[in-house]
């Protein structure tokens, strides 16, 4: 992000001190600091809301105009944060402000839910907003486009190079195909996901075709893993973080750090069990409603659900 600022950037954006109230190391960091690529504004510099950082300077006022688009009702920390490190945000579910803003910049954090209605309209931008999304995000956003896609990109090039991600059923459109397939496969255990939420939300694990809803609205179907991995008898995920500076030609930055998330209940694929969301997801949004679910005070240590 491009922001008038009045102090100098040094080889080492950082120095620590000691708190006065508990003698802890406070790491002492600028609001922004140089990208590490050539011809590119700076980047916005982030300190956690609970943990020994502080800002060596304020942020730039100019940071207030940015707003910060965020689904209604964020978590505390993610509103807590962006207000502590000096930005604006703007509760909303509908994207509304393609044709309002004149300058400035965007944080774009709103699911891509819908092509047509949920889309960033990239043409009516003003060429002074900055935004942290890419045209046709949807078309991987959205888990019926990343299907379609990656069966075009294995028809080109071949199962081969494109043999990780299990076929998805679209229904309505293929019920009568899941149903065959789940007839002829009845130890299975599917799948079902809207394609267009988020959070776990309308996700569950069955074994059985009456369990499909039987509605006009777009879900995916797939095989379900039987046997994941686990650590400590629990399922999880990793989730590895990226930066993407440009599509065309592609280029992709992996963060050294990234996420697990477990489940809160010891796995099995007892099928009276299969209804278990706490057993069967790893979704934050879910197991944090479990009494087992143990949560992370402190981002620097290694702990939680």
């Amino acid at each position: 992000m491009g922001f008038d600022v009045d102090y100098d950037y040094e080889d080492d954006l950082s120095d620590r001190e000691e708190s006065e109230c508990n003698h802890e190391p406070v790491t002492k960091v600028y609001p922004l600091r140089p990208s590490l690529f050539s011809n590119v504004p700076p980047y916005v510099q982030f300190i956690p809301v609970k943990g020994s950082y502080a800002f060596e300077v304020d942020p730039p006022e100019e940071m207030r105009e940015m707003l910060w688009m965020v689904p209604s009702a964020p978590w505390y920390t993610i509103s807590n944060c962006a207000d502590l490190n000096g930005f604006t945000i703007s509760e909303t579910r509908i994207r509304q402000f393609e044709g309002t803003i004149r300058s400035g910049a965007i944080w774009d954090s709103l699911p891509i839910t819908e092509k047509n209605t949920d889309a960033v309209e990239f043409n009516k931008l003003n060429e002074m907003v900055k935004i942290n999304q890419f045209p046709a995000m949807h078309e991987l956003g959205r888990k019926d486009r990343l299907f379609h896609n990656y069966a075009d990109m294995r028809k080109k090039f071949g199962r081969k190079e494109f043999d990780f991600m299990p076929h998805t059923y679209m229904l309505p459109a293929e019920r009568k195909k899941i149903a065959k397939n789940m007839a002829m496969n009845r130890d299975n255990f599917w799948i079902i996901k809207p394609p267009n939420l988020f959070c776990g939300m309308g996700i569950k694990v069955i074994n059985s075709f009456k369990d499909i809803p039987n509605k006009k609205s777009q879900l995916c179907v797939q095989s379900y893993i039987k046997n994941p991995f686990l650590i400590n008898n629990l399922k999880f995920d990793l989730r590895v973080y990226v930066l993407i500076t440009s599509v065309d030609p592609l280029r992709v930055y992996l963060y050294d750090e990234g996420l697990t998330r477990f489940a809160t209940e010891e796995y099995t694929n007892d099928p009276e069990k299969v209804g278990n969301n706490f057993i069967h997801l790893t979704n934050f949004s879910i197991n944090k409603e479990s009494e087992n679910f143990v949560n992370n005070s402190n981002p620097e240590e290694p702990e939680g659900s």
